[in-house]
């Protein structure tokens, strides 16, 4: 394009003869929960912010592939400019109406290098030479551009000064001048979207009149086009002290833009800028019925006093308390505001602040990002147990965390907003799946998801952790725990050396011992995967740890994931009894269930060091016996047995082979 573009002004020196300088318009496509935009945005941005002569970008927030509230608030004329273009994937940038190849301007760019997977338009191609060549390409016309608000900032006006400084007619087949309200910085208390992207810049936010633009076909050799337009102010608007006015000319049949001009955003009198300096509450002292006294940094960014303001602070989104500010804060002052102290929910309480009133609401607030601030998670388990076991199948949650459970820290987010430790059904997953059962053995519709796959340890916390809350144990005198576990490594990166540690803790989760570590290949129950992986049946793994050392006393139990960017892990049937006994009955040397699932006749084949007399029940998940095969003698060496499943449920059984002084346990899935 750029090639096609230099012969036609190589027929045409009357561009030659008179022009003007060129600033070059960056047309960015990006997205707020999209991973590629958040690696490449940040130097992107900076190469543009050091060329404040040569280059304006404006950057579309697009609609995939995932949310993003700035383009929520204006869909339309983002698909408008999307679908002019033939967006089809993000981040993409456009530079004076056209993407760049590998021979723009000699190689000064490299879009498509195939090294890189690179393609056309991406942010990463361009660099100072790629900048310093497009604003030397010749432009018939100039700019000069202005805007006005209103007093109370709810109306624009703006006014576009075009001339043609050659000595020649200016025509454009489909000529249209592009207003652009944009806002220049967007700073969000925490990050919008599933990535840790929260600094926008340039963002558009509306077009004047629309995402067509204005005709605008010909200007006369000498002449100058001049035209205003005024138009409302969006109500969406964070920041009204960022607001600026960028305006381009482009002809919509090449889409070739011609000229670029710009303002800055302009002081708005008597501004009034309450905000928050950040979250000053300490953590509370141990987990067991937690509180917290909430303070937070008050302040006053504005250019007037600030005498009146009503705080909030708020736990999972609800107000807890609130401070009436009665006193005088003058620009550019800080005070901190304390409420009274919270008693903490038995689960995750994230904490926030959110400023509901200033100055009786007499005024302009100018910035509305800064009125509240980021989450901040404080954790609280209950010192009551909640029973004498913990019988988790994780079948009633949606999309949430186990409600047994306190997950710490917050989990990062993954590309399209799959939290780990969250319970996922396979449809529901951020790679979706073919909607089947993903419960432990394929036997129900929900496990627990960790989401290696899209956890990068290097950008945010390397571990994390969901602990159950206490079970009493006092009566208990062979606990254990049980659960069932999938997982994969990521293909190509040999043994990914993702970890799961099974702690125990005594003290309400003060300390914990290491009671079962696996990592890599040891915890592996699949090959590795290049895809998002997800569990078939066939993947499971049962996993037994005796808790015989807890005996008599009341526990937590602590589920601890350690990423190294692998992938995913799905864990389900979290049972802690006193019911499932470790291998005691020492008269049996081997043993093994198949088929395991089973949907009909399953067959129990078992090695007996010497005869002996042995009695078989089957129970069911919740300690229920459903099955009684009686007393028999077993002769020494190997014997068969035969458990009937046809009309058992589907679900989780235990068959228990037991004598006078001992016993053995063994997990079995009915499916049928």
């Amino acid at each position: 394009m750029r090639k096609l573009l230099l012969l036609a002004l190589a027929c045409a020196p009357i561009f030659l003869l008179a022009q003007a300088q060129r600033t070059v318009l960056i047309e960015h496509f990006t997205n707020a929960s999209c991973p590629p935009c958040e690696a490449q945005n940040p130097a992107f941005n900076a190469l543009i912010r050091a060329n404040p002569d040569k280059v304006i970008s404006v950057k579309y927030q697009a609609p995939f592939p995932g949310f993003d509230p700035m383009n929520q608030q204006n869909p339309g004329e983002v698909n408008t400019r999307g679908d002019y273009y033939g967006l089809s994937g993000v981040p993409t940038a456009w530079m004076d109406g056209f993407t760049g190849d590998n021979d723009y301007g000699g190689g000064i760019g490299d879009w498509n290098i195939t090294a890189t997977s690179g393609y056309a338009g991406g942010p990463y191609g361009h660099n100072q030479a790629v900048f310093d060549y497009a604003a030397d390409q010749a432009t018939p016309i100039s700019m000069v551009l202005t805007h006005e608000l209103n007093e109370d900032a709810t109306e624009l006006t703006v006014n576009v000064a075009i001339t043609n400084e050659s000595t020649e007619d200016f025509t454009m087949a489909d000529g249209r001048l592009h207003v652009v309200l944009v806002e220049r910085d967007i700073v969000f208390p925490s990050p919008p979207g599933s990535t840790g992207e929260f600094e926008f810049q340039d963002v558009m936010r509306k077009m004047y009149p629309n995402a067509e633009g204005t005709n605008l076909t010909t200007i006369a050799a000498g002449a100058t086009y001049e035209t205003t337009i005024t138009g409302a102010i969006p109500d969406y608007i964070y920041g009204l002290n960022e607001m600026r006015v960028i305006a381009f000319v482009q002809d919509h049949t090449s889409k070739e833009v011609w000229q670029t001009a710009y303002t800055e955003p302009q002081e708005i009198a008597n501004a009034i800028d309450a905000g928050f300096g950040g979250n000053l509450t300490a953590d509370p002292v141990g987990l067991c019925g937690a509180t917290i006294t909430p303070i937070v940094e008050f302040v006053n960014g504005g250019t007037v006093d600030i005498t009146q303001a009503t705080v909030n602070a708020l736990i999972n989104g609800s107000v807890v308390g609130t401070v009436e500010y009665a006193e005088t804060l003058a620009p550019g002052e800080t005070t901190t505001l304390t409420f009274d102290e919270i008693i903490l929910a038995e689960s995750n309480n994230e904490l926030t602040f959110d400023i509901a009133e200033v100055n009786n609401g007499v005024g302009i607030d100018i910035n509305g990002l800064n009125n509240s601030t980021a989450a901040v998670s404080y954790g609280s388990l209950s010192d009551t147990p909640i029973g004498t076991e913990l019988m988790e199948d994780n079948e009633s949650y949606n999309a949430i965390y186990p409600e047994t459970g306190l997950v710490t820290p917050g989990i990062p987010l993954g590309e399209f907003g799959g939290n780990s430790f969250v319970v996922y059904a396979a449809a529901d997953l951020p790679a979706g799946g073919d909607g089947g059962p993903i419960g432990g053995y394929g036997t129900s519709d929900r496990s627990i998801f960790i989401n290696f796959y899209q956890w990068n340890p290097s950008g945010t916390a390397p571990s994390a952790s969901l602990t159950y809350q206490k079970i009493d144990l006092t009566s208990a005198t062979t606990p254990a725990l049980m659960f069932d576990r999938a997982s994969a490594s990521y293909l190509g990166d040999g043994v990914s050396g993702d970890r799961l540690q099974i702690l125990v803790s005594t003290d309400c989760a003060a300390s914990f011992d290491v009671v079962w570590d696996a990592a890599g290949a040891d915890l592996n129950t699949a090959p590795a995967s290049d895809p998002f992986y997800i569990p078939s049946a066939g993947d499971w793994a049962t996993e037994t740890i005796d808790l015989s050392a807890y005996a008599g006393q009341e526990i937590n139990v602590q589920f601890k994931a350690f990423s190294a960017w692998g992938n995913n892990l799905f864990l389900d049937n979290i049972n802690v009894s006193n019911f499932v006994a470790t291998e005691e009955l020492t008269e049996v040397t081997e043993i093994s269930l198949f088929p395991n699932p089973v949907k009909e006749m399953m067959k129990v084949d078992f090695t007996l060091a010497e005869a002996s007399q042995l009695q078989v029940e089957v129970f069911n998940a919740t300690g229920q016996r459903v099955q009684q095969l009686g007393v028999a003698n077993y002769g020494a060496g190997r014997n068969q047995i035969n458990i009937d499943a046809a009309q058992l449920s589907n679900g989780m059984y235990f068959l228990r082979m037991f004598n006078a002084d001992r016993e053995l346990n063994r997990r079995f899935i009915v499916q049928h």
